[in-house]
């Protein structure tokens, strides 16, 4: 399941200001290569991952700030792993949900932070 809400990466050079796709079965936030080249993230570590489809590969990890609006317009932000992909938008996942409190409202596809 997934919607879209408001939000911001920040990296050690700048910061974005996007749409987000909040999807829930996702782990890490994954960053589009063109808002990566903006923002600048912070190098931590190497890792492997699982993807869906049970292949496994190698991804270099990031340190981000992401700060998401609320249903209601409320921001919060958090500091949260990444891996840059070739792709047009930021995917948050499970990780950011759980640091900032945030529940997803099925019926009206909506952001909520639980306070």
């Amino acid at each position: 399941m997934g919607i879209y809400c408001k939000g911001k990466v920040r990296g050690e050079k700048g910061e974005v200001e996007t749409e987000i796709f909040i999807n829930s079965g996702s782990d890490f936030v994954l960053l589009p290569k063109k808002i990566a080249k903006q923002i600048e993230p912070k190098y931590v570590s190497e890792g492997e991952f699982t993807l869906a489809d049970g292949s496994r590969v190698r991804r270099e990890i990031y340190e981000i700030e992401v700060e998401l609006e609320d249903s209601r317009g409320k921001r919060k932000r958090c500091k949260a792993h990444a891996t840059i992909e070739e792709r047009e938008d930021v995917v948050v996942g499970f990780e950011v949900l759980e640091k900032l409190k945030a529940l997803i409202d099925a019926a009206e596809r909506t952001l909520v932070f639980k306070d």
